[in-house]
């Protein structure tokens, strides 16, 4: 496999199936001491191989009685210790506290399963009996084994610990693995990733435990064989390629931990500087930018997974170098707590990383949400302790949510006993943070977040820019759709993305998405090789304000790259999220050689979850919905089906009785008596629009732009096989998995021809709730669809209007656009508070008019210039530099 970077393609990955990071949070560089050159190798007796000998070495001394510490130097040991500390938790492990109790029993059962498999005989040609291989891939683990074994050695309170007999077994058999396996001279062949980060990394933990228990010659032949294959933390030494993102800090902890078991100050200074790197936000390719995406392999969103490798790595430099000659002080160390706030933070919701960033892992059965989401927390706490105090108060409160609201799966039982005496420590007697609660798109990588108390609304989007979806390592080879304008609903129930989702969700039916059907245009599970499937379209994106925001994604649909069969289904969907409402609107989409679908739910549910349409509980066979009003799923939300108004030609929907008893779960007086749309009145208006609110339609015409197509449901019980869709094997435990889904999808029809549809999604409201909403958008109150065209798509009520506009063109006589773009606005006590974007990031000005007279300007942000006041307000946007960002604009108006 090739790593080098082409056109429309990744560079190969860092993490492969299944591999743990032993490596903890890294942190921020600093004081460059230039490069510094690592002495050549020299011969060793005793345990084969080399034994490396730089020219400054200082002598090592073990301290008698503690296994893992090293002397000598009294800034290297002491940083030593600090590394020793976060992989154990030193002293502040509690034996006696439940949690712990339990991590170090399953510690202690796991090295004994490993201690009575190892084979030990003087002729072995392999460690364990299942691990039988010469590869790479099989290096790695064995390593990842021995290096468990090390840490039960050295931490406080397992049975293990201090055991010599334990460690002598695992001395020798990491001299077998170098002798072997991983020594100087060897020919890196398969993944480079075992060669020169796995294999590595826990070699070197392995080495650091064991301590004293580690003979000097064992010791110096694999930190010289480390120095073989990653002797620039800075460059891929199977090619050349220049690392970054996860993949350099990997190699730059590597490189530190090397100089500290070397005792060479210059070493741990070159790994230091290499994170130099990583600090600065970027504007292309890997790394952070400043709107919090987090992009890895180029194409990819992946805060997910990559980040929290690159925040492992950052936090243990940071952590282990503090107050060290060595110490980060690089002026971009205070991005990594801005990453946290932009990046991390919103795509966490109680203990699961959110799916839509976590790309090919959503196909590993032993790694979901809430892995991922436990993955950062040790470098967290790392970070912690070399923040502020105000950081540190920060992390503590999110992390103490995380913690509390994870119910699913309680983080604390699952964790090490390390990691849990870190987040402890920094958790007790810290109030929890509460459920996020705002809007955030992040323009540089194609996703959208609305967080409401209870739920979290997410968006997972393509373009031009970035690709539908990641396969490579035989992992996530049915992902296609993953990234096709797919949502993701989490609620406080903590499986619908876990517990066997991906290898029984339907793929060509994700939640959110318009494709072509199974039967029409069927997908090849094959691994993509790491080829990146961006798409043609430059819009997407949006604007967005503290509560609201409007996101588009101009598509056209994905050619197999397998059977290469042509394609040219395409259309425009937008979702508008206000407040606890969300409306999605789609226009365009056609076809001359597919049929067309697309999905509002398919949710895995509990067999006595309950799915009503219209009050009705439905049968579990696939049905023709008619005219539905709407729909309830339990658990989930409520759902509304707009056309349905029009085809009933009804305007007074709040009004009928309530047969099924429905408004009896609780009072809907409160939606009911409230005010209705907010919306602007036109003043000045542009003339006469074509646009038209749900109740003003009366007839088919009007009906087509809400709906074009039937809309059915589906109840059944699906299966499926982890291995069919990642590197897993058949024989795996678990690996065949059942669950139970309800899907509801609009059928286009065959080679649709400018179809649409039109849907709301009421996330965590009941039943009675979900009726009485209904009957306020029935009477032309609540959220109203404005558009829905090839021109523009748009809502509008409860104070806000907001458009997505394909062309210039105008919508609701109050918002004309003279580009294509973005645009959010909310009218509040006699002010406007304006969002306008350019979602094709291509643009260099923007031009609206909105049809209200101005008083005053209160607030415009760099670019924005308002060029008239009235009768109609005029501005403009200088988008050039902008990136998909939205500008802000706030004036008086005129009542």
């Amino acid at each position: 496999m090739s790593d080098a970077p082409t056109p429309a393609r990744s560079v190969s990955p860092s993490l492969p199936p299944g591999s743990a990071r032993l490596g903890v949070p890294f942190a921020r560089r600093t004081v460059l001491l230039g490069a510094a050159s690592v002495a050549a190798a020299a011969a060793a007796p005793g345990l084969g191989g080399t034994r490396a000998a730089h020219a400054e070495a200082a002598p090592v001394v073990r301290k008698p009685g503690t296994p893992g510490l090293l002397t000598g130097d009294a800034d290297i040991a002491a940083a030593v210790q600090r590394w020793r500390a976060l992989v154990t938790g030193g002293d502040a492990v509690d034996p006696a506290q439940t949690d712990t109790a339990a991590a170090l029993k399953r510690l202690d059962g796991q090295v004994e399963g490993f201690r009575s498999a190892l084979v030990t005989s003087p002729d072995r040609t392999y460690l364990w009996p299942d691990q039988t291989g010469t590869d790479d891939v099989t290096t790695a683990a064995s390593a990842q084994r021995l290096a468990t074994m090390a840490t039960a050695y050295a931490t406080k309170g397992s049975r293990f610990a201090g055991d010599a007999e334990l460690a002598s077994l695992v001395a020798e058999a990491l001299a077998w693995l170098h002798d072997q396996r991983y020594h100087p001279g060897m020919t890196e062949t398969g993944n480079w990733w075992n060669w020169e980060i796995g294999t590595p990394s826990r070699v070197l933990d392995a080495v650091m435990l064991l301590g004293s228990a580690a003979p000097d010659a064992l010791r110096a032949n694999l930190v010289a064989a480390v120095a073989a294959w990653v002797p620039d933390p800075a460059r891929r030494k199977v090619n050349g390629v220049t690392e970054t993102g996860a993949n350099r800090t990997d190699k730059a902890w590597i490189t530190i931990r090397r100089g500290l078991l070397a005792s060479d100050p210059a070493v741990i200074g070159l790994g230091r500087d290499a994170l130099s790197q990583v600090f600065p936000y970027v504007t292309s390719g890997d790394g952070f930018y400043k709107d919090g995406s987090f992009i890895q392999h180029t194409y990819i969103p992946y805060i997910g997974t990559y980040g929290g490798v690159l925040f492992a790595g950052l936090s243990s430099a940071l952590a282990v170098l503090a107050g060290s000659p060595w110490d980060v002080t690089d002026q971009g160390r205070s991005n990594v707590f801005d990453w946290i706030s932009r990046s991390i933070e919103p795509m966490v919701f109680r203990g699961q990383m959110m799916a839509h960033v976590r790309g090919r892992a959503i196909s590993r059965q032993a790694e979901d949400d809430h892995a991922d989401a436990r993955a950062l927390m040790m470098p967290l706490t790392g970070l912690a302790a070399a923040g502020t105090p105000q950081q540190r108060a920060r992390i503590a409160a999110m992390l103490a949510e995380w913690v509390a609201s994870d119910t699913y799966a309680p983080v604390l039982a699952s964790l090490p006993a390390a990691q849990i005496a870190n987040v402890r420590k920094l958790i007790d007697g810290v109030r929890r943070r509460g459920d996020l609660v705002g809007h955030r798109q992040f323009p540089a990588n194609d996703r959208l977040v609305h967080a409401r108390p209870g739920y979290v609304f997410a968006v997972s989007a393509r373009s031009s820019r970035i690709a539908a979806y990641e396969s490579g390592n035989q992992e996530n080879r049915t992902g296609w759709y993953t990234g096709e304008g797919a949502t993701y609903l989490y609620t406080g129930d903590g499986a619908s993305y876990n517990d066997g989702c991906w290898p029984t969700v339907d793929m060509y039916r994700l939640a959110g998405t318009t494709t072509a059907t199974r039967e029409t245009y069927p997908r090849a599970n094959h691994d993509g090789n790491w080829a990146s499937y961006l798409g043609p379209d430059d819009w997407v994106g949006g604007a967005w304000l503290d509560r609201a925001g409007a996101y588009g994604m101009a598509f056209t649909a994905q050619r197999d790259p397998f059977s290469n069969r042509p394609i040219d289904l395409r259309g425009r969907k937008s979702w508008f999220a206000v407040d606890d409402v969300v409306v999605a609107l789609g226009a365009g989409i056609t076809a001359t050689d597919v049929a067309a679908q697309t999905t509002i739910e398919n949710r895995m549910v509990e067999a006595s979850a309950r799915f009503l349409v219209d009050g009705k509980p439905t049968s579990p066979e696939q049905a023709d919905l008619g005219r539905a009003r709407w729909a309830h799923l339990d658990g989930t939300g409520g759902y509304i089906l707009p056309a349905a108004f029009a085809a009933h030609r009804s305007h007074d929907l709040h009004a009928q009785k309530d047969p099924h008893g429905l408004l009896a779960e609780e009072d809907s007086r409160g939606l009911a008596a409230g005010e209705g749309p907010r919306g602007l009145r036109p003043s000045g208006a542009f003339g006469q629009s074509r646009d038209h609110s749900i109740s003003d339609v009366h007839s088919d015409k009007d009906l087509a732009g809400l709906l074009s197509g039937r809309l059915l449901g589906l109840r059944e019980r699906r299966t499926g096989r982890w291995s069919d869709i990642g590197s897993g094997s058949r024989t795996a435990p678990g690996d065949e998995v059942t669950r139970e889904y309800v899907t509801l999808w609009f059928d286009h029809g065959d080679r649709p021809d400018g179809a649409a549809y039109a849907y709301y999604l009421l996330p965590g409201r009941s039943a009675g709730r979900t009726a009485a909403y209904a009957a306020l958008v029935g009477a032309g109150r609540g959220l109203q669809v404005g558009s829905n065209s090839t021109t523009v798509q748009s809502v509008h009520g409860e104070g806000f209007t907001a458009a997505n506009f394909w062309t210039a063109g105008e919508t609701l006589q109050t918002v004309r656009a003279e580009q294509p773009g973005s645009f959010v606005m909310r009218e509040h006590d006699g002010e406007l508070d304006i969002a306008v974007s350019d979602p094709t990031q291509k643009q260099k000005e923007l031009v609206f008019k909105v049809a209200r007279r101005a008083l005053a300007v209160l607030h415009a942000d760099p670019g924005v210039s308002v060029t008239a006041l009235g009768p109609q307000l005029t501005f403009r946007v200088d988008v050039s530099q902008a990136r998909g960002v939205p500008s802000r604009l706030r004036v008086r108006f005129a009542r």
